[in-house]
């Protein structure tokens, strides 16, 4: 019976959660891990409630506490944890990016969680896509060597065709897909770039082809298209998006631009860039990259010939780092 009401106290926290209570949602759930620390789905809880919209800074702190606690057992005791928490974790860390950063400057603990990666794939589990894009959005930079031989350990992902994969994890698998490919072509093996990247395309062109398309998804499916240098289907994906949500959307109107440069839209691509940049300075998250639109207005500057003008955006890329 005592088993009982721990899992009742566990469910009322996920209750109170998902109705926008999250100061109640705390309370049980912190009640429960002082009973059940070992309850780590309890701790998978309060890091996706620290993510959410309603979020005020003490839940933003107790989710990055509870992230950074996940994260350490995943790699000090992964038998611990049931591997769909461990991979949950994995998933929901790019949502966290100080643990994530913390966690990048120790490539023994970056192979670690590369494991929980590989793990679920052997496994079969459905969120390995989720885990598997927020890995490489965080990880693939700086280790590039170890998202690739993830790759090359893991042939299946390669060769499995979209229809063979949930509807839901298609735009997880396009972008984490051309995450691979970037780091595997910096890494100089462009055989597995170009099949990371043939993989992907498969994605993109089956995402990008659903009616009603999202702009979320309608983003992962142009980063993919336009990394196999395929800028004109693309913009075709792009322009599927309603123009009023394309016109406030930063980080789509960024990868049209760079679209427009692709089939040579050169003036139009330059009025894309600038008002993605106008976004972006209004959107705090679109601010910690805002460098990247300044790089792309002098893109757009140079290839019109305008090579002061490109230099100047140069410059203020370089003074946003």
């Amino acid at each position: 019976m005592w088993e009982v009401n721990l899992e009742l106290l566990h469910h009322q926290g996920k209750a109170l959660r998902r109705c926008g209570r999250l100061h109640e949602a705390l309370t049980c759930f912190q009640k429960l891990l002082e009973i059940r620390p070992e309850w780590h789905a309890t701790c998978l809880q309060i890091a996706h409630m620290g993510t959410q919209k309603e979020a005020d800074d003490p839940i933003k702190m107790a989710g990055a506490h509870a992230m950074q606690t996940l994260v350490d057992r995943v790699i000090e005791a992964p038998w611990d944890l049931p591997l769909r928490v461990s991979l949950a974790s994995v998933a929901r860390l790019r949502s966290y990016r100080k643990v994530a950063n913390e966690t990048v400057s120790n490539t023994e603990q970056v192979r670690a969680l590369a494991d929980v990666i590989a793990l679920s794939a052997l496994e079969g589990l459905d969120q390995f896509y989720e885990a598997y894009l927020s890995f490489t959005s965080i990880f693939a930079y700086q280790h590039p060597e170890i998202c690739v031989a993830l790759a090359e350990g893991l042939p299946e992902i390669l060769a499995t065709p979209p229809e063979l994969v949930d509807k839901g994890q298609w735009s997880s698998a396009c972008e984490s897909l051309g995450n691979t490919a970037a780091a595997a072509g910096s890494a100089g093996k462009t055989d597995l770039r170009d099949r990371i990247t043939a993989a992907g395309v498969a994605f993109a062109t089956a995402l990008g082809s659903k009616p009603g398309i999202r702009s979320f998804d309608a983003r992962a499916v142009a980063k993919m298209l336009l990394f196999a240098r395929m800028p004109a289907e693309a913009l075709d994906v792009i322009m599927k998006i309603p123009s009023e949500a394309l016109n406030r959307d930063h980080w789509l109107l960024y990868r049209k631009a760079e679209a427009e440069l692709g089939v040579h839209k050169l003036e139009d691509g330059l009025s894309t860039a600038e008002r993605a940049l106008a976004l972006a300075k209004d959107d705090k998250k679109g601010l910690e990259r805002i460098a990247s639109y300044y790089e792309l207005l002098s893109k757009c500057h140079e290839a019109l010939g305008a090579t002061d003008a490109a230099i100047a955006q140069t410059e203020a890329a370089l003074e946003s780092c």
